[in-house]
């Protein structure tokens, strides 16, 4: 910006506009602002730590075991939509508080290297039968968000104030990150098919404060900005 204020348009090392150059890193940081918001190192006298949300079932729940287990369906489907009955089912399910109470951990509390700010579930059971398992089960009193099955999350994301979701499910991944809101993909058997969510899939709750945990610093070196025009790319 010092030189194009003194009268010089081009770089003289790339040959580029230093304008583009502006453009550019101002999109770099903008993208780090949203997909990577712990590595903001910035003073802020308002900032109290990251506030991470959380998916319920199949993150820190074994729905899916549970719900195979009840209807007599294969394990570790390959997909979410994997039972033409499932809204039917569900709807059978909707006042089993049996059913919701006796599901197993799939992340243990003490397993979660933070203290959720909240979290945020599609179940369509009521909220104090998911309150009363997370007190169950030992997990953080944090509030508990419903949006309901095959409602977007983003609404719910945005009001609690969250900067780092985790879902297990690709849609809500995706339409979070699409409205701004940083999301991690909780890796299993039903999304492995999405093969470009890069290192925004995670294995454990531990490689969202530590990158460097095998996986996830990998992938981020291999992730390649491509500049519109010319040929000139951005490696990070």
């Amino acid at each position: 910006m010092k030189a194009f204020k003194e009268g010089e348009d081009y770089d003289p090392e790339t040959g580029e506009f230093h304008l583009a150059h502006l453009i550019c890193n101002a999109n770099f940081l903008l993208e780090y602002y949203k997909i990577f918001p712990q590595g903001d190192d910035r003073k802020k006298n308002h900032f109290s730590g990251i506030k991470i949300g959380l998916d319920i079932d199949e993150v820190i729940c074994d729905f899916i075991g549970s719900y195979t287990k009840r209807f007599g369906l294969p394990k570790d489907p390959k997909c979410w939509d994997f039972d033409l009955k499932i809204k039917e089912n569900l709807e059978s399910l909707k006042n089993d508080t049996e059913f919701y109470m006796n599901m197993k951990k799939k992340i243990p509390p003490e397993e979660i290297p933070f203290e959720p700010h909240c979290y945020i579930t599609s179940r369509n059971c009521p909220k104090e039968v998911t309150e009363a398992w997370l007190q169950k089960n030992g997990y953080p009193n944090r509030p508990v968000y419903v949006v309901g099955p095959n409602e977007s999350k983003v609404q719910a994301a945005k009001k609690s104030g969250i900067d780092i979701f985790v879902d297990d499910r690709f849609q809500n991944f995706n339409e979070l990150n699409q409205a701004g809101i940083c999301c991690y993909l909780l890796d299993a058997p039903h999304n492995e098919m999405y093969k470009n969510v890069r290192y925004r899939r995670i294995s454990n709750l531990d490689q969202i404060l530590n990158p460097k945990v095998k996986g996830v610093e990998e992938e981020k070196k291999k992730e390649v900005v491509t500049i519109p025009r010319g040929s000139v790319r951005f490696d990070n």
